[in-house]
């Protein structure tokens, strides 16, 4: 074994630098992403430097304008700063790898909460590259947006889609800004457009950019509602197809398939034409699909879209906040969908990025006429991801988790304890598939399996006061992935598959509980690599969804929710089927009532229309083409949708949070029943009701 002492509290971070492994490690470029949380006092990042001694190595501006004229127009480090809804800011940090360790080897992360953004490397497919960021513009200036607003934050959004037209002038778009994140197409300050390749250099430029560049962030483009409606009358002339119009824009790629997430999703949450199952409410308008509403898109970089872990997203979500909300008077109403999740984390709110997305929404909800930010409950309530269990004292719990053949990708299970006083109460053993030999986790250190971390495969670290939850203890259980990009071979020395086990002790005097999530780690779409999830093995026969957790199996359908979705200002929405109005097979429930936690889901809404007829009709890639999609995603744009409406309603009269989750309810659906008939677990997943269900279900 090799035991090194963590110079952090982030135990991805860790995992990343000592073994080497991450998406920077894969990247020549080597950018990497982190939050980081100062006190208020801090007001520029020049304390932070201050507070770090010289770091080796970091460039100037001037450094750059007099090595490089070109290199001019980046900057070595992007930072954002954003409040937490305690008062402090959180730094969203872009930089180089070499800087955020000498950071990490000065100390700095010891007394600064510091969250992780890019710890899992996601290979990519074939249509996507590994990419960098960085690049600085100046702002540019417009009108700002006013009446009612959308904000669809995604993947995949065909933004010359029918749907997103004026409905009495097709040549018009209803899309008034669209970022593309993408940090490999960089827009400078004097329009040049440049495509990049992953070592950073320039693959093409090309001098006159139907683009701009993207005011204060500096890396990505940006399209305003003027230079869209260039391209749609040419398509409504016939000098140009959709198809043409996105390779011309070199585009083509995020929306070649005819299904994409972004464009299902935003179809249902503003598309012209209602959501044709579902049925408005008599009197209501449908004003978030009428041409006064306005639409902001913000297209996520494939590097955070192609690690389904969810870990890349925080930055990315936080600028893309940071972005609409910059763009829009305060005379508005707004609903942003981010149809987004994680299943790491504490899921108790208390991450950085969650905090800092309640920082972001309050003052936008105190700012503006009216505002929601709205996101889903998560798909994984049968993915055997989730284990719980208190433990007495002097006892154990075993786990025993499944990891794939030919899976490409690291694999995190991350453990959570409750009602601990110190991590030396915690004796956590990993075993390897087959071998009884075990690697022992050490307080505030990284235990590495084998005797140089060069052949390490395995690691188990233990953080005392883990910066995303205050007065928990965690664990990070790491694998290598089980093969390199799609070939495994001798050259590589990846984690074996099959079943690991987790022996998890109590060695204090009294009982605590323990929390284990498995990171998502989901197939990618149209992909070349198969299934890669892994599991917990529970060995119970499969329970019906109304029967409720067994206390004697770890293994949890309880705890499955998003982990992004724990904070205080989000309505979280899980999904349930349109005729029977069931929670779906798939939907989340909330933890157990002795857990605690922000209750949620707030409510539910349609993510199939039946049983037997999976998804809800949305539009496709395409104008026409109209495709099915399910999940909590789909059931998050229905409910923003509604949010709008009922928000364009009492444009005199603001709704909070709480008082627009009961008008969604009274206005579109029906309260959940209040009785013990309904089994608990059920309870758990519907939340306080529906939303475009006008009545009770069944009782089982």
């Amino acid at each position: 074994m090799t035991i090194r002492k963590l110079r952090s509290h982030d135990a991805y971070l860790e995992w990343a630098v000592l073994k080497n492994v991450g998406a920077a490690a894969f990247d020549r470029v080597q950018r990497v992403s982190f939050l980081l949380e100062l006190k208020a006092s801090c007001t520029d990042l020049k304390s932070l430097w201050r507070l770090a001694g010289q770091v080796p190595g970091m460039p100037t501006r001037a450094s750059l304008r007099s090595s490089d004229p070109l290199a001019a127009e980046y900057v070595s480090t992007g930072v954002q700063w954003y409040p937490t809804r305690e008062g402090t800011q959180v730094a969203a940090i872009t930089t180089s790898r070499s800087i955020l360790e000498s950071l990490r080897d000065l100390g700095v992360f010891h007394g600064l909460p510091v969250e992780y953004s890019t710890a899992r490397w996601a290979p990519p497919p074939d249509l996507f590259r590994m990419l960098l960021d960085g690049a600085t513009v100046d702002p540019t200036t417009q009108d700002k947006l006013r009446g009612q607003v959308m904000v669809v934050i995604d993947d995949g959004m065909a933004f010359l889609n029918r749907c997103f037209r004026k409905s009495d002038a097709l040549e018009k778009s209803r899309v008034s800004w669209f970022w593309d994140q993408d940090p490999s197409k960089v827009v400078l300050t004097n329009g040049t457009e440049l495509h990049l390749r992953p070592d950073g250099t320039i693959a093409n430029q090309f001098k006159e950019s139907d683009w701009q560049s993207v005011a204060k962030f500096g890396y990505g483009r940006e399209l305003t509602g003027p230079v869209i409606n260039t391209f749609l009358s040419k398509i409504q002339d016939g000098a140009l197809s959709e198809d043409g119009a996105y390779a011309h824009l070199h585009y083509d790629q995020r929306v070649r398939f005819a299904m994409q997430h972004g464009t299902h999703v935003a179809d249902l949450a503003c598309g012209s034409t209602h959501p044709r199952d579902l049925a408005l409410p008599p009197g209501v308008e449908d004003v978030a699909g009428a041409n006064s509403t306005q639409i902001i898109m913000v297209q996520l970089p494939p590097k955070s879209v192609l690690d389904t872990s969810g870990g890349g997203l925080a930055k990315h979500v936080l600028d893309a906040l940071d972005y609409a909300l910059t763009k829009i008077d305060n005379d508005a109403d707004v609903v942003v969908n981010l149809s987004y999740g994680a299943t790491g984390g504490p899921h108790d709110g208390n991450t950085l990025f969650e905090r800092t997305m309640d920082g972001i929404c309050f003052a936008a909800r105190t700012r503006l006429r009216g505002f929601a930010l709205v996101l889903p409950a998560g798909n994984h309530f049968n993915a055997a991801g989730h284990g719980a269990a208190t433990i007495k004292a002097g006892e154990h719990a075993d786990l025993t988790m499944q990891v794939r053949a030919k899976d490409p990708t690291e694999t995190f299970c991350e453990l959570w304890f409750d009602q601990v006083t110190s991590t030396t109460d915690i004796e956590i053993e990993v075993r390897r598939p087959g071998k009884n030999d075990a690697i022992t986790a050490v307080p505030g250190c990284a235990v590495f399996d084998a005797a140089d971390l060069q052949s390490s495969c395995c690691a188990v670290a233990l953080v005392e006061r883990p910066a995303a939850s205050a007065g928990r203890r965690m664990a990070l259980v790491s694998l290598l992935p089980v093969m390199a990009d799609g070939h495994a071979g001798a050259d590589w020395a990846g984690a074996p598959d099959g079943r690991w086990s987790i022996r998890i002790r109590n060695k204090g005097k009294a009982n605590f509980r323990f929390d284990a999530w498995i990171q998502r780690d989901e197939a990618i779409p149209h992909s070349r690599y198969p299934t890669r999830q892994a599991t917990l093995l529970s060995f119970r026969p499969r329970q019906k969804d109304i029967i409720d957790d067994p206390a004697a199996d770890p293994v949890k359908r309880r705890g499955t929710g998003s982990s992004i979705s724990n904070g205080n200002e989000p309505i979280v929405v899980g999904a349930c089927y349109a005729v029977s109005g069931r929670p779906t097979a798939y939907t989340a429930a909330s933890p157990h009532k002795d857990v605690p936690h922000n209750p949620w889901p707030d409510l539910v809404a349609p993510g199939d229309l039946s049983e037997i007829m999976p998804g809800l009709l949305a539009a496709g890639s395409r104008s026409g083409v109209t495709v099915r999609m399910n999940g909590t995603s789909v059931s998050a744009a229905v409910v923003s949708r509604a949010a709008l409406n009922l928000l364009a309603r009492r444009c005199c009269d603001p709704l909070d949070r709480a008082a627009l989750i009961a008008e969604l309810i009274d206005v579109f659906g029906a309260p959940a029943p209040q009785d013990e008939k309904l089994p608990a677990i059920e309870a758990a997943r519907l939340g306080a009701g529906w939303v475009y269900y006008p009545r009770a279900p069944a009782k089982p």
